[in-house]
C-alpha cells in the first residue's frame, strides 16, 4: 500500500474515512465529535480545509522517515491545539477563572463567543488528531514491512 511517500489525496481519503469509521464505532468522546463533524456540512468543510493543510505538510516530505516525523509533529500540535477546551471541560473551570483564561488567548472578547470558537478548535482539532494518530500507525507499520524500503541485508565476506 505504502512503497512510496504518500500523496496528499491519499491521506486526505484515508481521513476522511477514518472520521466516518470513527463515527460509527469509536471510542465514546470521540464518537460523538466525529458525528458532530459529519452532521453540520460548514463544520465539516472547515475541518476539511484545516486539516487539508495539516495533511499538505505532510505530503510534501519526500521520503517516509521525513513523512513520520512531520505526522507525529502534526499530531503534537493537534493535542496541544484541543488541550485547553478539555482543561476547561475536565476541571469544571467557570465563572470568573474560565473568563479570565479565554482572555489570555482571545483578548477582551465576551466569554461566551471565545467558548464557541475554543470548541469550535476542540472539535476539529480532535477529528484530526484521531486521522492523524490512524495515518501515523499505518504509515510506520507499512514502512516496518516494506521489503523495498529496508536497507539490504549486510553481507559477509
Amino acid at each position: 500500500m505504502f512503497c512510496r511517500t504518500c500523496k496528499h489525496a491519499h491521506l486526505m481519503a484515508e481521513s476522511q474515512l477514518r472520521i466516518v469509521e470513527t463515527a460509527r464505532s469509536g471510542a465514546s468522546a470521540q464518537m460523538r465529535v466525529a458525528c458532530r463533524i459529519l452532521e453540520h456540512t460548514t463544520l465539516y468543510r472547515r475541518w476539511e480545509a484545516e486539516h487539508g493543510s495539516l495533511m499538505r505538510k505532510v505530503s510534501v516530505e519526500e521520503h517516509w522517515p521525513a513523512q513520520v516525523i512531520a505526522l507525529r509533529l502534526v499530531t503534537f500540535g493537534l493535542r496541544h491545539r484541543k488541550a485547553m477546551f478539555e482543561y476547561l471541560r475536565d476541571r469544571h473551570v467557570t465563572g470568573g477563572k474560565r473568563q479570565r483564561l479565554l482572555a489570555l488567548f482571545y483578548g477582551p472578547r465576551d466569554t461566551v463567543n471565545s467558548m464557541l470558537a475554543e470548541h469550535g478548535n476542540y472539535l476539529r482539532c480532535t477529528s484530526s488528531f484521531v486521522c492523524s494518530c490512524y495515518l501515523a500507525e499505518r504509515l510506520l507499520r507499512a514502512w516496518v514491512l516494506c521489503d523495498n524500503c529496508l536497507p539490504p541485508a549486510p553481507t559477509l565476506e
